[in-house]
């Protein structure tokens, strides 16, 4: 069995959406979660389990996935998180079938426009980051990812904290698979301070490192001097350096914190012959 989990706040759904199951062989489950208030129509199609659970209004798509991971019960599992771009459910397919090679986790893959100017400094932001807080991100995006058995059952022990664009699995075996998929951005409360705090500390380092410039051209400074302003410069861009790395980390990542929430009702789409 094949189990979907759809968070929807945006994202259209039609009548005839769970037609496009159709292209799947095994047999398939789809949990949809919706906010009070919200509602899809859906066509009955055999082959096609069809749930709809209803959150509170305010509840955030991670909370949702999170209160419904307990619920699944299957080999396959693929998150297809919220957005307004159309689905390409032949991508998903693909994504199926890489997993089924024997791989724990597949994402998606966006073959990006080469810009290797903007390439080489994120680069060297995620390889610093990588160092500096002991962590590497995934290549693929967050829109579409699909589990095996194995990362079900770490999902159901550790929660959506290990859902982030941080890969936090050890020894586990990724495959991903190029393809059109929408980027998924996570927000993040904290974003703005800490680009707030990244501008000022880097205008402090500039300050401190134009005035040790300007003191060592026009004084003759003692060398216990010349040691402390190396010191105040080495301080100020280390915490430069640092803020940076976090404001980097939280626009990459956002905020994938979650804890389960009660689903206040829940309804299954039966076929006819059930």
């Amino acid at each position: 069995m094949i189990t979907f989990i759809f968070p929807i706040k945006k994202r259209k759904i039609g009548e005839d959406f769970l037609e496009n199951f159709n292209i799947f062989s095994d047999e398939v489950q789809v949990y949809f979660a919706l906010e009070k208030g919200n509602e899809i129509k859906l066509n009955e199609v055999k082959g096609v389990q069809a749930n709809i659970a209803y959150f509170n209004e305010g509840t955030r798509e991670e909370d949702m996935i999170e209160s419904l991971i307990s619920k699944i019960n299957t080999q396959t599992l693929v998150f297809v998180r919220d957005g307004e771009n159309p689905l390409s459910f032949d991508g998903i397919r693909k994504c199926v079938v890489k997993q089924r090679e024997g791989y724990d986790i597949v994402l998606m893959k966006k073959e990006k426009k080469q810009n290797r100017f903007k390439d080489f400094f994120s680069n060297i932001l995620k390889n610093l980051a990588s160092k500096m807080f002991g962590f590497k991100f995934f290549d693929g995006e967050l829109t579409v990812q699909v589990f095996g058995a194995n990362a079900i059952n770490i999902l159901k022990m550790n929660g959506t904290g290990n859902l982030s664009k941080i890969n936090r699995w050890v020894g586990a075996n990724i495959g991903y698979v190029d393809g059109e998929v929408e980027r998924k951005k996570f927000k993040d409360s904290k974003f703005k301070k800490s680009k707030i705090s990244t501008v000022l500390y880097g205008l402090a380092f500039m300050i401190v490192l134009a005035g040790s410039i300007m003191l060592g051209v026009f004084i003759n400074l003692p060398w216990l001097a010349i040691l402390g302003l190396i010191l105040v410069n080495f301080v100020s861009a280390t915490l430069f350096v640092y803020n940076l790395l976090r404001c980097f980390t939280r626009y990459k990542v956002g905020d994938l914190t979650a804890s389960k929430v009660a689903i206040i009702d829940f309804m299954e789409v039966k076929n006819d012959e059930q």
